[in-house]
């Protein structure tokens, strides 16, 4: 539908028209840029509050948002890509859909498509964006993607469970995100995901760390932590595709080379072994 046209300094900034599409009153409206900030002079600062009065007065809305504008990951995201993300969104709104989906792209995909000019760069940005869009920024802010979702499902399988007493805990969130594809050969991919958040912040903190403030070491060093763990419950969870009854497999502790682990986990995946008698 045509675009509202917000008078500005002498020049003229095109928005959403609100007042038009709330008077047109569709089932369903489509939205582009869900962290976008209006034109001063709008009714609304923020896309997102133009989006709210839409669901407030019963129109649903079908949205886009790249996971560097979640409020509650600002600082996560700064640590990563060094570049502080002023377009945000609170969280509240994210969980007030009724559905979240992840539309995921290969990290060199992307970066092919930037190279092909399929991607709309403002002018002057080029050189930020090529620093921005390198393959381990591209890597880690689809982990936190494939996270923030898999988090959202383990809240509704909880209340699920709870809802019908049903036994736990199961954990959602590490299947999740192991199980990304139907593919066997995707795990040693999944499985790097983690590993390659512990590679990029390490490089960081060995690389950065006397320049960089103590919330931003001290939030890299907990990155470290928290995916060696992830990484762990991985491999972990890996035993369960193999759906081996307990005890058939007796283990033997080691020190490994995780990378080789990783490596080798989709042949390992294909394997079949007799239980025990």
């Amino acid at each position: 539908m045509p675009r509202a046209r917000v008078p500005y300094h002498g020049t003229v900034l095109e928005e959403m028209d609100l007042d038009a599409l709330l008077a047109r009153r569709p089932q369903l409206a489509l939205v582009d840029e869900l962290a976008h900030s209006n034109a001063p002079g709008s009714r609304h600062r923020k896309r997102h509050q133009d989006v709210e009065e839409l669901l407030d007065a019963g129109i649903d809305v079908l949205t886009t948002l790249n996971i560097q504008h979640v409020e509650s990951l600002n600082d996560v995201v700064a640590g990563i890509t060094r570049i502080r993300v002023r377009e945000t969104v609170p969280d509240g709104i994210l969980d007030r859909a009724d559905d979240i989906e992840v539309v995921d792209l290969n990290p060199d995909d992307l970066i092919q498509r930037l190279k092909d000019g399929k991607v709309y760069v403002p002018e002057g940005a080029e050189r930020a964006l090529r620093h921005y869009f390198s393959r381990g920024n591209l890597t880690a802010l689809r982990e936190l993607a494939l996270r923030r979702t898999a988090d959202r499902v383990d809240d509704e399988l909880l209340g699920h469970m709870r809802a019908n007493a049903i036994a736990g805990p199961w954990a959602a969130g590490e299947r999740v995100l192991v199980c990304v594809s139907d593919d066997p050969r995707s795990v040693s991919h999944d499985l790097r995901t983690p590993l390659a958040s512990v590679l990029g912040a390490a490089s960081t903190l060995r690389d950065l760390g006397p320049a960089l403030p103590h919330a931003a070491r001290s939030e890299l060093l907990a990155t470290v932590i928290e995916e060696s763990e992830r990484l762990n419950r991985f491999i972990a969870n890996l035993l369960d595709m193999t759906r081996l009854e307990a005890g058939a497999v007796a283990p033997n502790l080691s020190d490994q080379d995780v990378a080789y682990i990783v490596d080798a986990a989709p042949s390992r995946c294909g394997r079949s072994e007799k239980p025990s008698a």
